[in-house]
């Protein structure tokens, strides 16, 4: 059961990750294109939560590769 769990969340984090990432970088490229630096700036103040969400995923998937050995 714990197991799924950790499996869960981290896919959880791993989307959450993914997609935020998507957004901060499609952002941060149209405040480029469109010489604007506020938007650069909005992007990476809006989305500083994506790098503890990746640490914790990162975490979170050797945690469950230590579960699946133990099997």
């Amino acid at each position: 059961m714990i197991k799924k769990i950790v499996e869960s969340l981290a896919i959880i984090g791993f989307v959450l990750f993914v997609l935020g990432g998507l957004a901060m970088v499609i952002i941060q490229i149209s405040g480029l294109v469109l010489f604007r630096s506020e938007l650069v700036i909005f992007a990476n103040n809006s989305f500083s939560w994506i790098f503890p969400v990746a640490a914790l995923t990162g975490l979170l998937a050797y945690l469950y590769s230590y579960l699946a050995n133990k099997e």
